[in-house]
């Protein structure tokens, strides 16, 4: 399994627009993706991607970034050397469950 995560921070005035935009995220438009979660942490915001494998993410990526496009202008800038989005990616390593 795969994880891919980007870290915002939604202008205020277009923290609502940004929720709604994210909600339009279709895990069924991307092959391998299998669940889409976003974080609400106050000024920043961060959505997980969890993936079948990460050929899934590298495949998707042009198209994840298209999607991301969609909304920059909606995003503060985060600094200088990232823009206004900080994406990382690797395989889960840990996962912890009740059963």
């Amino acid at each position: 399994m795969h994880i891919s995560s980007v870290r915002f921070k939604p202008k205020k005035q277009n923290k609502t627009e940004f929720i709604n935009y994210l909600k339009t995220f279709k895990i069924s438009n991307y092959k391998g993706c299998k669940r889409h979660l976003v974080i609400d942490a106050g000024e920043r915001m961060m959505s997980f991607v969890e993936w079948e494998n990460e050929n899934c993410l590298s495949t998707e990526r042009e198209n994840l970034i298209k999607f991301l496009d969609g909304c920059r202008h909606m995003l503060e800038e985060l600094s200088p050397d990232l823009g206004v989005t900080d994406p990382i990616s690797g395989p889960l390593i840990i996962e912890n469950n009740l059963k």
